[in-house]
């Protein structure tokens, strides 16, 4: 019923490409595309099926406005980059999540676009800074800063940022700084702001496993100095829901963002004022929390209370560290596989049928 009354988009990410922490080597990528757009209902003639990954934009008139959903897949073309147990930043320029093809397509669209407010989409967070055991775009800087830089310079009118992935909800908010030049001479700085609402999941949270987990991420949380964290987290089964108002009567347009609980309740709520202007603002662009860069000597003491809980786990239950070994040998076994999956990718896995095969 509700697919027949509300229009349903989709963009994936990992679970849902079809590998944990998928990437551009996944050799069954081609044939998880085909079955992740069948699911959505995509025409067989789309063009959507001929590119290189799920990324799509539409268009939806509301009066005389229109509102723009632009879905990025940061999974089809992504870099490899090691997993759990550390996920670090890689600073090599040529590392990314979209691939050419997409960033050519993404300029295209938000530069060509009339709309007054635009939904960009991304299974991975984008704004938050980079955390012990998640990914996120600061994984790749390079392509992160030219993310943010397209958005605020495209002319792209009111942009929200929307992901998932984290099993927990959260709204972050950044503070971006563009410093023009005229006949070399720096112009007077100009300041916009990008906001970012995190929905995950409807089945399951870090909240779900039970109160232990529980209190020992929201400690985890607490302690660290998030700098783009609006208002906390909410870490039980939710859904994200953004209200926008564009026709407002000698006002600017607005935005709600909100994530629900599984019991109807808004538990967190921001309202954000929707630029008016189309005006490109500039082509590089500084962006950081809101609260500002934390101090070091607080992100030391975080790091040194998390460490303590984690040894104190470990010594009151031995099975645990059994577990983490565990956990590092397959991590090397997956490394491994994946080198051999490479070397050995124009090799056929999968039967062939009349229509179909994949390799």
């Amino acid at each position: 019923d509700l697919a027949a009354k509300v229009p349903i988009l989709g963009t994936w990410d990992d679970h849902d490409y079809g590998v944990n922490d998928g990437d551009a080597t996944y050799v069954h990528k081609a044939e998880s595309m085909r079955l992740f757009l069948d699911f959505l209902g995509e025409p067989k003639d789309s063009s959507r099926r001929s590119q290189q990954g799920v990324y799509n934009s539409r268009k939806f008139h509301v009066g005389k406005k229109k509102v723009m959903v632009v879905l990025l897949d940061n999974r089809f073309a992504k870099t490899p980059y090691r997993t759990w147990p550390f996920r670090l930043q890689d600073w090599n320029v040529d590392s990314d999540f979209l691939g050419e093809e997409q960033w050519l397509w993404l300029e295209r669209t938000l530069r060509s676009s009339d709309c007054d407010a635009h939904l960009i989409v991304s299974g991975l967070q984008v704004l938050p800074e980079l955390r012990w055991i998640s990914e996120n775009w600061p994984r790749f800087p390079e392509s992160k800063q030219r993310l943010l830089n397209l958005i605020l310079s495209s002319g792209a009118r009111g942009p929200v940022l929307l992901s998932g992935d984290v099993h927990f909800a959260e709204v972050s908010r950044a503070k971006c700084i563009a410093r023009q030049e005229n006949n070399g001479v720096s112009a007077t700085p100009r300041v916009r702001e990008l906001y970012e609402l995190t929905s995950s999941g409807m089945t399951h949270t870090w909240g779900t496993k039970g109160p232990a987990f529980k209190y020992l991420f929201e400690l985890y949380m607490w302690l660290y100095p998030f700098q783009y964290q609006s208002k906390g987290i909410y870490m039980d089964l939710n859904i994200g829901q953004v209200d926008i108002f564009l026709q407002r009567r000698g006002k600017g347009a607005r935005a709600e963002l909100n994530i629900i609980g599984q019991d109807g309740d808004r538990h967190l709520s921001h309202s954000i004022n929707l630029e008016s202007s189309a005006e490109s603002m500039g082509t590089d662009w500084a962006c950081e929390g809101f609260k500002g860069r934390p101090s070091w000597l607080h992100t030391l003491l975080a790091d040194l209370v998390v460490i303590g809980v984690l040894v104190s786990i470990y010594v009151v239950c031995p099975w645990a560290g059994i577990v983490l070994a565990l956990r590092v040998m397959w991590l090397a076994f997956e490394q491994v596989t994946r080198a051999n999956l490479k070397l050995f990718k124009h090799m056929h896995v999968g039967a062939v049928d009349k229509r179909d095969k994949f390799s």
